[in-house]
């Protein structure tokens, strides 16, 4: 390790001791933590609106430009106009692509998503109906964008039946010849088997056969 690298670690280590050596309760800690939040949702509205004002004079913002790169340009123009709270914003910060989707919802919805608030989520269960579930939007976008497209819908948030009614008619479009799925269930007659919930099972007899029949115009 370099002289300066020496340095600059000492120098981060006694900036550590000042700033957090006096916290010493989880609730210290999350206040700390909270006002860094809104520090930083402050810095990227300013940033926001550099942009804006540099485009509006018709400066030079190729250096500003390079500050806010691809998507992250794009959210940061539409926080300057107000469309995209900077909460949300730095929040999502290295997630620009899912802050774009979030942020056409309506502004109350972008405050939850900002807050970590959960949203409705309409989930299969192991006996073929349905579930309502909460969820963060770092749980949805964990689970990947099909889930994403589920629960946020252009400008707004579908309801638990809009979700369902999603969920079928993605399943309807998803059919191929000779293999038919609903839901959990998919019946591969090329093959004589059948899935539930992932679950292969030889179709064998025909009352078998039936019950899945009927679990499928059910």
């Amino acid at each position: 390790m370099t002289t300066l690298m020496v340095r600059e670690s000492n120098e981060l280590e006694q900036q550590y001791i000042e700033r957090f050596g006096d916290l010493t309760t989880t609730e210290e800690i999350l206040a700390f933590a909270r006002d860094a939040v809104a520090r930083a949702a402050q810095g990227l509205l300013d940033l926001a609106f550099s942009i804006r004002r540099m485009e509006e004079i018709g400066g030079d913002v190729d250096e500003l430009r390079a500050m806010a790169r691809g998507r992250l340009l794009a959210v940061l123009r539409r926080v300057a106009f107000g469309q995209i709270i900077p909460e949300l914003a730095a929040r999502y910060y290295l997630q620009p692509h899912l802050t774009l989707i979030l942020g056409n919802l309506p502004i109350p919805d972008q405050v939850k998503a900002a807050r970590g608030e959960g949203f409705e989520v309409a989930v299969r269960d192991s006996n073929g109906g349905w579930t309502k579930q909460k969820m963060a939007v770092e749980e949805i976008a964990e689970k990947g964008t099909s889930l994403i497209h589920q629960v946020f819908a252009g400008d707004r948030l579908r309801t638990f039946g809009e979700q369902r009614a999603y969920l079928s008619r993605k399943a309807v479009a998803t059919n191929q010849p000779g293999r038919t799925k609903l839901g959990p269930f998919v019946v591969d007659r090329e093959t004589g088997t059948w899935t539930f919930a992932g679950k292969r099972n030889t179709v064998g007899d025909a009352a078998q056969l039936k019950a899945v029949i009927r679990a499928l115009e059910a």
